[in-house]
């Protein structure tokens, strides 16, 4: 997997996730990886968002409409969409993503490989 690391990246939850009861919250993102399996995971920082506590940010509008202005910010794809349920951790959320996208993120940071 590549891993990006960002600074002074906040995105905000609406609290509209189907697994958390948490109102709106701002939450640090500390980097992207990109795995083999056309999925782009969005680490965040364990001291803003908690899962055991707060559920998971999977399926909130907010934080998925944040994120897609973020990667219109990077110059990338923003056709990004929630991946699995299966596919979420406790300190990161899972998004599928295309071909295009993969190839754009590989282009703009090859010097991590």
């Amino acid at each position: 997997m590549k891993v990006v690391s960002l600074d002074n990246v906040t995105l905000n939850t609406s609290g509209t996730s189907l697994w958390s009861d948490c109102e709106s919250l701002d939450v640090r993102i500390i980097g992207l990886g990109l795995t083999n399996r056309a999925t782009l995971k969005v680490f965040f920082d364990l001291d803003d968002w908690d899962t055991e506590h707060q559920g998971y940010i999977y399926t909130d509008i907010g934080f998925k409409e944040d994120f897609k202005r973020l990667l219109n910010n990077m110059n990338l794809p923003n056709n990004v969409d929630y991946s699995e349920y299966a596919d979420q951790g406790d300190s990161f959320v899972t998004f599928e993503v295309d071909k295009n996208f993969s190839e754009k993120f590989n282009k703009m940071f090859d010097s991590l490989d």
